[in-house]
């Protein structure tokens, strides 16, 4: 097994739970709640936490490289035209 690498949140090197949240503009909180029950429904755990550091466990780290995946093809697929009018007549195909 890998050590886990350090977290990065956004795009950017947000390192605590403090900064990610500053960054999506959410409660650390609520942001928080949200990781760990993604970490629920997914079964695995996603980050090692302590009081100083926030580090991307393995799993972790394939579920970033999958979301980083996932946003990219979401991003180039919305800047097309007629899949953005698609988008629009409510039909939408993935596959």
């Amino acid at each position: 097994m890998q050590p886990p690498s350090p977290l990065v949140g956004c795009g950017s090197a947000a390192l605590s739970f403090r900064g990610a949240a500053a960054e999506t503009f959410t409660a650390q909180s609520v942001l928080s709640a949200h990781v760990m029950r993604l970490e629920e429904l997914l079964g695995v755990k996603l980050l090692e936490r302590d009081r100083r550091r926030v580090l991307l466990t393995a799993d972790g780290a394939k579920a970033q490289q999958h979301a980083q995946r996932v946003l990219a093809r979401w991003t180039c697929w919305w800047g097309r035209p007629a899949a953005m009018a698609m988008c629009c007549r409510g039909r939408c195909a993935w596959g």
